[in-house]
């Protein structure tokens, strides 16, 4: 991954406590990107900010819009802006489509559709200026698809079709 550029960017990553948004934070932080973070797990979170030269951060869970909205704004206001938000935040587990547990099925696609749609939808305006961006993490599980990960192909393909209707949106 090229992070040439990236210096003195204002870089929000939700999901960042830990996996791909903890790494991808150390490695933003490494390029001289200013970040903050969001996440659900405290001790994690507050771990990875720290690995991230003391980046704000701030416990929230995607699919609470209120607290996800307050945490946008606090962290608008830590960084005096955005440039660029990394939707990251996701959750996958193994689960039947047929027989499955609906609720288990409901919060993955919360987690990795919705919650990421409301982080655009939050931060979007923040990024709309000239060399704003907004990166929307999916999977190769939107294209190939296993048993058991209905809810995560399917939710991360919503991912992938909201990426490019954004993409002609701000075209």
């Amino acid at each position: 991954m090229s992070t040439a550029g990236l210096a003195g960017r204002r870089i929000l990553v939700t999901g960042a406590a830990r996996g791909i948004g903890a790494a991808l934070t150390i490695r933003l932080a490494e390029s001289g990107a200013r970040l903050a973070l969001l996440g659900l797990e405290p001790d994690e979170l507050a771990a990875t900010a720290a690995r991230a030269g003391d980046a704000p951060w701030f416990a929230c869970d995607v699919t609470d819009r209120s607290a996800l909205e307050r945490s946008v704004e606090a962290a608008v206001s830590a960084l005096g802006g955005l440039d660029v938000v990394v939707a990251n935040a996701g959750v996958a587990a193994q689960l039947p489509i047929v027989g499955g547990d609906p609720y288990v099925w409901d919060r993955t696609l919360a987690v990795n559709l919705t919650g990421v749609y409301d982080t655009v939808r939050l931060a979007g305006p923040h990024v709309s200026h000239s060399g704003g961006y907004a990166l929307l993490v999916s999977s190769l599980a939107a294209a190939v698809h296993l048993p058991m990960l209905g809810a995560y192909s399917a939710s991360k393909a919503g991912v992938e079709a909201l990426g490019g209707a954004l993409r002609l949106e701000l075209a």
